[in-house]
């Protein structure tokens, strides 16, 4: 434990060292100060708006909603964006001189394998937490409204990136390359993902052997699009309930990836 303690360090120095977190932290301010900008300019209008219609009972019934679409709009690319950080990571680690390095310390492979992956979701977590509490932040001060269920965003982005970076971590190993692992990971996440949890509107419109071929992906792939529209929308709004098949089948797949890297990597000559 010690030793993956030291490599989650020393990728977080890399980070640091590589301006990652810099541009993360750039990036972030800008959505936040883009996030005040908009409830300032329009904080007054809404608020007379909330008064004085009865389509709005109180200042949550308006709020909510727009913190649903802030979500909506911030999460999907700060995914994206650790996916593409979080690829170069790997890449390194992987280099002929930077492996011979590391391996000719006193720590195992595994060791070093978990190290780098956990510093990359622990890397994305802190940008994941300094984004959303200061939207949050923002909203809460600018409407005197705090909805503490807001931040349940923090662990569900925090949980898909890591699913997806377990993706990400197998083809960087498999393939000495970010390129094939980063590209995989944006199919899953921006296409394959939500054309699967939509399974349902055409499904009966196909042949029974697609229909099997669909239903088979369906529960081998990481749900990250049902992930977010799923948990958010009962964390937040409080409606529905909470689907664990969508979380246990997603993990599932983490661990299988995580396994699967760890076979290679062992039998990897460096």
């Amino acid at each position: 434990m010690k030793n993956i303690w030291i490599i989650i360090l020393f990728t977080l120095r890399e980070a640091i060292s590589r301006k990652i977190f810099l541009a993360f932290a750039i990036i972030s301010t800008l959505a936040i100060l883009g996030n005040y900008v908009v409830v300032t300019l329009f904080v007054r209008d809404l608020m007379r708006t909330v008064a004085g219609s009865e389509q709005y009972a109180s200042i949550a019934d308006f709020i909510v909603p727009y913190q649903l679409g802030v979500i909506s709009t911030v999460a999907g690319l700060g995914i994206m964006l650790s996916i593409f950080a979080a690829s170069s990571l790997i890449q390194t680690i992987l280099e002929k001189g930077a492996a011979d390095i590391f391996l000719s310390k006193p720590i195992s492979r595994i060791e070093l394998l978990m190290g780098r992956y956990l510093g990359g979701v622990l890397i994305v977590f802190i940008n994941i937490v300094y984004l959303f509490v200061g939207i949050w932040g923002v909203i809460g001060l600018k409407f005197d409204y705090w909805n503490f269920e807001f931040l349940y965003i923090i662990p569900v982005l925090t949980f898909m990136f890591a699913i997806l970076n377990s993706l990400l971590l197998f083809f960087g190993v498999l393939t000495n390359g970010s390129v094939v692992g980063m590209m995989s990971t944006y199919f899953v996440y921006i296409i394959l993902s939500p054309i699967l949890a939509a399974k349902d509107s055409y499904i009966e419109a196909m042949s029974g052997t697609w229909q099997n071929i669909i239903e088979v992906l369906y529960y081998i792939i990481p749900k990250t699009a049902e992930l977010q529209n799923n948990l958010n929308a009962y964390l937040i709004f409080e409606k529905g309930s909470v689907n664990p098949q969508i979380v246990i089948t997603s993990l599932m797949f983490m661990f299988v990836m995580l396994g699967g890297t760890i076979l290679v990597f062992r039998k990897k000559d460096y």
